[in-house]
């Protein structure tokens, strides 16, 4: 049986720090059969677009798209999707990093058990990769009204069939993955969880997650995209509030 093509979505907008990380970590993977698109943002300015194809002279599975607009992150991601060949997506934004067995342990068990979307934990790492300690978020299969009320589903962690994310793209709203994820699972589906840390997740003093406050500002705000009431957001917002305080005191 021929493995299936996984392909790798890895948008890249002045990456240069951290961009040879993530390529390496997809080299580095005992699964071989996959293909790296690597959406590098024009408005980069620095060298994120040469350590790009500097990979793809190397290896011809490190492929390069330029989004048609640059908008954002969303559009390049998008882009990268209409572009993919795979029979399975998989997610690595350019400042983290995969396991080794990643691919193939959660390949594996898509294939055994016919799964359409599956996630798993990861660890997380500072800007200078040290590491700051797991975060074990896949002990159970997770459906629309569980990521309502916590989004256990990393962008890094997640693979998804390609069959299965038909026409939905990510679209242009704070926390985008979690919209995505809400979209793929409202009718009915589950996400399985794949056992062990197979991935690791990079906490930069910059990055778009950083202010906590903020943070929940989006989830608000995206709760009422999704057409919830004041009081119904409200009820989910406290959900959102306990697994954040939970996650600090036992993670960071």
């Amino acid at each position: 049986m021929t493995a299936p093509l996984v392909s790798i979505v890895t948008p890249a907008y002045d990456a240069e720090a951290y961009l040879p990380e993530a390529i390496e970590s997809v080299l580095a993977q005992s699964y071989q059969n996959w293909e790296m698109l690597i959406v590098v943002d024009c408005k980069s300015k620095d060298r994120t677009k040469h350590i790009a194809e500097a990979a793809r002279g190397k290896d011809p599975r490190i492929k390069i798209i330029t989004g048609p607009e640059c908008k954002s992150v969303v559009d390049n991601r998008n882009h990268a999707i209409d572009q993919a060949q795979g029979e399975f997506i998989a997610f690595l934004d350019a400042d983290d990093r995969w396991l080794p067995n990643k691919l193939r342990t959660q390949i594996n068990v898509m294939l055994k058990d016919r799964l359409n979307i599956s996630y798993h934990s990861f660890n997380v790492i500072d800007e200078k990769s040290r590491a700051c300690g797991p975060i074990r978020t896949a002990k159970y299969a997770v459906g629309y009204e569980d990521l309502l009320k916590n989004n256990c589903m990393g962008c890094l962690t997640v693979i998804v069939r390609r069959d299965f994310i038909k026409e939905k793209r990510m679209r242009d709203v704070h926390h985008e993955d979690l919209h995505f994820w809400l979209q793929l699972l409202e009718e009915g589906e589950s996400a399985t969880p794949i056992k062990g840390v197979l991935a690791e997740y990079r906490i930069r003093q910059n990055s778009l997650t950083e202010s906590k406050l903020r943070s929940a500002l989006w989830r608000w705000q995206l709760y009422r995209h999704l057409g919830m009431t004041r009081l119904k957001a409200a009820f989910y917002m406290l959900f959102y509030a306990l697994f954040a305080v939970n996650k600090r005191l036992h993670v960071l």
